[in-house]
């Protein structure tokens, strides 16, 4: 059975919830990884659709393709595990066709595992008879280098759902604790938080009026979703890459280091 909190943002009460959770997660092995689905009983994913695992000692979380969710878990020997009934926000979507029954089918699944397997990069949920009930790939785990992004103005370059004419106008700049930008509608802030190679929005709204055509703000409220979600982050000297928990990809160029 799924539990539906009344809220549509995966944010910071979401994120104590898992923070309060007690496990035994050690004996897991996995904690600090986070995956990406590859199937639901052998069946590959609608097109346009992403669901993600995140393993902590404290619990496991992520997005189900709508939603975020978050539960408790207990390992067994050889490698049994036990998932406890999961928590999910209570957003409605209804794009691509089946999103909502594919998000049910993935949470109630959890229901069925009784222990996992790892081979090299992938992981696998299996139920009492041996069967995968759910097929991972991990995603890759960056360097922590939160220096480099500060005092830095960059300027994206490529991002999911985006149309290559659309970015130029958008930047970001990061302090120790707070960031700015442009849209190509107008000027935002906010406040970030960085553990290791993980960051989170915790505040960001806009400081000016809108002042652009409808294109722009159609292009504008894409962006700032996007921003809004960023799970994940790798900086180079010229080079940034946000990744969201519905591992969407945006993709910055150095513009100045003012």
């Amino acid at each position: 059975m799924m539990i539906r909190f009344n809220s549509n943002l995966f944010a910071l009460g979401f994120i104590l919830f898992i923070s309060g959770c007690i496990s035994t997660s050690q004996q897991f092995g996995l904690s600090g990884t986070r995956w990406i689905l590859q199937s639901i009983r052998g069946r590959e994913l609608l097109e346009d659709t992403a669901i993600t695992l995140k393993i902590t000692e404290s619990g496991i979380s992520g997005a189900s393709g709508c939603n975020f969710y978050g539960a408790k878990y207990t390992t067994r020997p050889k490698n049994g595990i036990e998932i406890d009934e999961v928590a999910l926000t209570a957003m409605a979507c209804h794009e691509p066709v089946g999103i909502m029954e594919q998000e049910e089918a993935y949470i109630n699944t959890f229901q069925e595992a009784t222990s996992y397997r790892v081979d090299g990069e992938n992981l696998s949920i299996v139920d009492k008879q041996g069967n995968i009930l759910l097929q991972y790939r991990l995603l890759p785990k960056f360097e922590a280098n939160p220096e480099g992004l500060i005092g830095k103005t960059w300027r994206l370059n490529d991002a999911d759902g985006m149309e290559p004419d659309e970015l130029g106008a958008f930047t970001l700049w990061f302090d120790g604790s707070a960031f700015r930008g442009t849209t190509s509608c107008r000027d935002y802030q906010g406040t970030y938080q960085i553990v290791e190679d993980h960051i989170h929005i915790y505040l960001m709204e806009m400081t000016t009026d809108v002042d652009c055509a409808e294109k722009e703000q159609i292009a504008e409220g894409t962006y700032t979703s996007l921003l809004e979600f960023i799970d994940q982050y790798n900086v180079s000297q010229n080079r940034l890459e946000l990744y969201t928990v519905k591992n969407d990809r945006l993709i910055y160029e150095l513009a100045t280091d003012k």
